[in-house]
């Protein structure tokens, strides 16, 4: 029996007013389009937003913030850390962990800063171990 090509197409044409997200899987969303955005359907385009509103508040966050090599760096980051909790830009989950990464990291720069960190005396370097991972077994 003789297959039609016209019915058996590979690939079924795919309606304009669709999404045109595409996963890292390499399939493409079925939602529709929301109305006013151009290719993309409501969650998709919240979704952009997000990363869009994510890389302006991360250059807010970092505003005349040298590059962390010093006090006065992770201070002024604190600041506007603060700044953009205040006016609800930044959750509050996330300010947390943006804050303890900042005090890890002055429990580095600060005594560099100063001229007294040295990793040996303080027993936070042991030459034996040094580049190998410890284990703990449970």
């Amino acid at each position: 029996m003789p297959r039609n090509p016209a019915k058996h197409s590979a690939r079924p044409s795919r309606p304009r007013n669709r999404c045109q997200h595409v996963t890292t899987a390499g399939r493409r969303c079925r939602m529709l389009r929301a109305p006013g955005h151009p290719g993309l359907c409501f969650f998709h385009a919240e979704q952009n937003e997000e990363f869009i509103n994510a890389d302006e508040v991360a250059a807010e966050l970092t505003t005349g913030v040298g590059d962390f090599g010093s006090p006065v760096d992770i201070n002024q980051t604190l600041g506007n850390l603060f700044k953009l909790v205040a006016s609800g830009r930044i959750p509050l989950r996330e300010a947390r962990t943006l804050a303890y990464i900042s005090q890890q990291i002055l429990n580095i720069v600060g005594p560099i800063a100063r001229g007294n960190f040295d990793p040996i005396s303080t027993g936070e370097f042991d030459p034996k171990t040094a580049g190998e991972s410890e284990v703990k077994q449970i």
